[in-house]
């Protein structure tokens, strides 16, 4: 099984690295020559810094674009046809699928951070200096793991998401992108409520101050993020198996 789903990976990485390392590699060389910017003359700086601003936002639409047609190439289309042929379940599809779009969202977070730290550096930033005078506990450090925890659950939610939005949409004759577009919306703002619900209410049982990295709330975030996430792909891989007939 493994085997297989590793095979199907490598297929979905290619699909994404045709596109998106070019751009990784032009913010961070754009971030290193602003780490420069005192050799840097005029409105040089200032348009660097329009570029890598560019970057961001071109890395974070291209990629979600490219979820989204990822999962309609290979599903909803005529051409995607004969994924369903392969050896494997419609839930080994899925995993590759998230799988591999979970790992080019974080890739791009990592490389907003690399090269954001790399302009940083060459900065007389506050930051910088206080942080060698940080005394971090090992329950800080444990916090700080959890709440990265639980934002990497959020990610792995909303690739779910997209794909379920896609799914129902797709059920529809006619306005199947506005459906999906509507569906995402209104999910999306239940689980908002949902995740402020608990922010407002766990934060009654903690004393002010004692609990930096709230572990409560994390702790039933993650969970609850989790428990969605289950949801979305177990909702996704029935309506591909029982209505698109693709089997």
């Amino acid at each position: 099984m493994l085997n297989k789903l590793g095979k199907l990976l490598k297929y979905e990485f290619l699909f994404y690295f045709r596109i998106l390392p070019p751009l990784y590699l032009v913010m961070m060389l754009t971030a290193v020559i602003m780490r420069f910017q005192g050799t840097l003359a005029g409105i040089a700086f200032p348009l660097l810094l329009l570029v890598w601003g560019g970057l961001l936002l071109a890395i974070t639409i291209i990629t979600i674009i490219l979820i989204i047609q990822r999962f309609i190439d290979n599903f909803m289309k005529d051409s995607g046809a004969l994924m369903f042929t392969l050896p494997v379940t419609v839930w080994a599809l899925i995993t590759s699928k998230a799988v591999a779009a979970f790992c080019m969202v974080l890739t791009g977070v990592l490389t907003v951070g690399i090269s954001s730290m790399l302009y940083i550096m060459g900065t007389e930033n506050q930051f910088l200096r206080f942080l060698p005078e940080l005394n971090i506990s090992v329950t800080d450090m444990t916090g700080f793991v959890l709440s990265v925890l639980v934002y990497l659950i959020r990610i792995l939610l909303q690739i779910n998401l997209i794909y379920l939005a896609i799914t129902f949409s797709r059920l529809l004759p006619r306005f199947r992108f506005p459906a999906g577009c509507v569906i995402y919306l209104v999910v999306m703002n239940f689980l908002q409520n949902i995740f402020r619900f608990i922010n407002k209410n766990t934060g009654e049982f903690l004393e002010a101050g004692s609990n930096p990295w709230n572990f409560h709330q994390n702790i039933i975030t993650g969970i609850t993020a989790l428990a969605f996430t289950a949801l979305f792909f177990w909702v996704t891989g029935f309506l591909l198996k029982r209505r698109f007939n693709h089997e």
